[in-house]
């Protein structure tokens, strides 16, 4: 039973099950060495000690309690022959749980609020949050991730406090989180958190502070405008011409067709065909709409059907394959918006073409071969899904007041601690290694965490 119970100091003596836990009575079976000398040769038993709970991982979808017997030991070695208690190897040393407790506490902040882990293991919130900010302290001390060729920024607002994201930006995996969207602050972050030479390609949106940002320190990289951005840059002069035409239809007396045209509003924004819905009405399912809804508004109303063309240039523009073909596209989408230079919202949209052309041409510069045979260009886009997380996570932790918090569930949620992502087994050492995957002990761990010293090449 001892070997099944996993922790090698005790010997379970008895175990009962209550409505709310599991109590194991068990008693230490070691011999502590002195605290003081830290011998065991000297060291004798001198009668029985207080016992003390301590809790241990869940056991049958419920909190286990150790009620530990201890005894009390003399050392005849140190002078004034000392007394003191054991404690056992597998219990931690700073709180009232065992280390594989700790170790699981760890793992489950990453993903779970700290009111849930707090209920599944029996331990105070206290005691969790404070564990969870002791780990979150020294992975921002210890831990660097290795440094992405593809790297991705996006800003987040949450309950009015801006943030900025960095992450890999194929797989939207965050690997660090500030708490402004400052040029200098995010530049401080990248100098000191990866090797910013080794960069290739930075990707994002075209906010002023990341078109800064992309300027410096990148060296030879490429700063790529994200794709959705610069379409979505469209929608306010396609929203403009429709609602230009729907308020015509109704001075007009075209009440059906205005009608139509209103319901139809928000599928023909919509850039995703699986985005192409009715307008939500109470009762009502939505329907996803085909291009075919469209072709009574396009006959009817001319100008909708050419503004609504001039996006799939720009759509286009992205479905190229090179910068030739990318410029015909351009070229062509800036013809159809001829006759709507007049709105305020096209001259914005072209004037944001003008000033971020090389930025928004540079995703032909970082296309890779796609699964499907095809190309694609990097997006922030699995960033921006990730973000979508945070929020839940947000709310679902009733909010994050602690930025430690926040960074421990953002940036460590994707990964498993004590396997994915370890720490060096030397005691004085406070590195840990990762993102570990498959078999361990590669063969150089020092180029896979980019600042692992000796120590840590044998530290799995």
């Amino acid at each position: 039973m001892n070997a099944f119970f996993g922790l090698a100091s005790f010997n379970v003596d008895d175990v009962s099950v209550t409505h709310n836990a599991v109590r194991c009575d068990v008693s230490l079976i070691t011999k502590p060495a002195c605290p003081k000398c830290h011998s065991h040769a000297r060291v004798t038993l001198h009668g029985k000690g207080r016992s003390f709970r301590v809790h241990d991982t869940p056991s049958r979808g419920k909190p286990t309690v150790l009620h530990i017997e201890r005894r009390r030991f003399r050392c005849e070695g140190c002078a004034g022959r000392p007394t003191f208690s054991e404690r056992g190897d597998d219990v931690d040393e700073r709180w009232k749980a065992t280390r594989r407790l700790i170790a699981y506490v760890e793992n489950e902040v990453t993903n779970h609020p700290l009111a849930h882990v707090a209920r599944t293991t029996g331990l105070p919130e206290t005691a969790v949050r404070n564990i969870a900010l002791d780990l979150a302290t020294r992975l921002e001390a210890g831990h660097r991730f290795p440094t992405p060729r593809t790297l991705a920024s996006d800003g987040l607002t949450i309950k009015d406090t801006d943030y900025t994201v960095f992450a890999e930006a194929w797989t939207g995996r965050p690997i660090g989180l500030i708490e402004t969207q400052l040029v200098g602050p995010a530049r401080a972050w990248i100098r000191d958190h990866i090797d910013y030479r080794d960069v290739r390609v930075f990707v994002t949106d075209l906010h002023k502070t990341n078109v800064s940002l992309g300027k410096k320190p990148f060296g030879e990289g490429v700063h790529v405008a994200d794709k959705w951005h610069v379409v979505r840059r469209y929608q306010k002069p396609l929203g403009r011409v429709i609602a230009q035409e729907l308020d015509k239809l109704r001075k007009s007396g075209q009440s059906d067709l205005a009608a139509e045209l209103h319901a139809l509003k928000p599928a023909l924004l919509a850039v995703d065909r699986r985005k192409r819905k009715t307008r939500r009405k109470r009762g009502a399912k939505q329907l996803t709409l085909t291009f075919d809804a469209f072709l009574n508004v396009f006959r009817q109303v001319p100008r909708v059907r050419r503004a609504y063309w001039a996006r799939y240039e720009l759509t286009g523009f992205y479905r190229c394959l090179n910068e030739v073909d990318a410029h015909a596209r351009l070229n062509a989408l800036r013809r159809r918006l001829g006759e709507f230079r007049d709105l305020d919202e096209v001259q914005a949209f072209l004037k944001f073409l003008d000033e971020h052309q090389v930025q928004i041409f540079n995703y032909f510069r970082a296309l890779r071969p796609a699964r499907d045979g095809g190309f694609q260009g990097p997006t922030t886009n699995a960033l921006e899904q990730r973000n979508s997380s945070i929020r839940q996570a947000w709310r679902a932790s009733r909010g994050l007041r602690s930025l430690s918090l926040l960074r421990l569930r953002v940036i460590y949620g994707p990964w498993v601690m004590g396997s994915e992502i370890v720490r060096c087994a030397d005691p004085d050492c406070a590195t840990f290694i990762g993102p570990l995957q498959g078999p361990p002990c590669p063969p150089d761990l020092r180029a896979m965490s980019g600042i692992a010293p000796r120590c840590c090449i044998h530290a799995i």
